[in-house]
């Protein structure tokens, strides 16, 4: 409701300055849509599995991102979506038995092999490639760090709807990918089915404006209608 009411009046305050300002100058400030536009459109749900130690095993960790649940062994996690493991290096696996669109994706412009190390606000969606079983990309574009929180895209079957959903990980790696201090730190995914998600984004931030274009909006606004008030008076 907060957020709606904020949306009105930034609605009206662009619609001020659009009436003062030439049309190529109110471009240039990025226009309506650009000041309007929410920070994330993404509805994301943290997944109750968090801070998820990955074992030094050929089996790791399987992990149901819906659920929560955790096992070393498939069974022990139903449904389980993601699967990090190795024991003389690190590797991220997805259920091409649940599904045979999951997958974690690759690095855009790395390796389409490898699951990739994603930067912040990366889009996940159908436009990426993801691969269901592979290592980690540890050379060139998209490549994870040791001592390092690095993320991941993927996409899983949700058995709550029996669609596809999208989501984002953070994988934490110690002194090597082989040694202890490695885990899942977070997991996000979109509530929307087919629906893409930015890496990184939790939705504190949906829907609501950057405080900052709402500050210079309405300074903007205020500034044109003192303007205008003073050349009525001088008239």
């Amino acid at each position: 409701m907060k957020s709606n009411k904020t949306m009105k009046r930034v609605g009206r305050l662009a619609g001020s300055v659009a009436g003062f300002l030439p049309a190529a100058q109110f471009a240039a400030l990025g226009g309506a849509t650009a000041i309007l536009a929410p920070v994330a459109s993404a509805t994301p749900v943290a997944s109750p599995a968090a801070s998820v130690n990955i074992p030094i095993t050929t089996s790791g960790v399987y992990i149901n991102v819906v659920t929560g649940g955790t096992s070393s062994l498939p069974s022990g996690a139903p449904g389980w979506d993601l699967n990090p493991w190795g024991s003389g290096g690190l590797s991220i696996w997805a259920n091409n038995a649940a599904s045979p669109n999951d997958g974690v994706m690759t690095a855009i412009g790395g390796s389409s092999t490898l699951a990739g190390n994603l930067p912040a606000g990366t889009l996940v969606d159908g436009t990426g490639t993801f691969v269901r079983s592979g290592g980690i990309a540890t050379s060139g574009t998209g490549q994870f760090q040791v001592n390092a929180t690095n993320y991941i895209g993927f996409r899983f079957l949700n058995e709550s709807d029996g669609l596809l959903h999208y989501g984002w990980a953070s994988v934490i790696v110690g002194a090597a990918f082989n040694t202890a201090g490695r885990s899942v730190g977070e997991i996000w995914y979109e509530s929307d089915a087919n629906t893409g998600i930015l890496v990184g984004d939790t939705g504190a931030a949906a829907a609501t404006p950057e405080p900052s274009s709402v500050a210079l909006l309405a300074m903007g606004a205020a500034g044109l209608l003192a303007a205008r008030r003073r050349r009525k008076q001088s008239c």
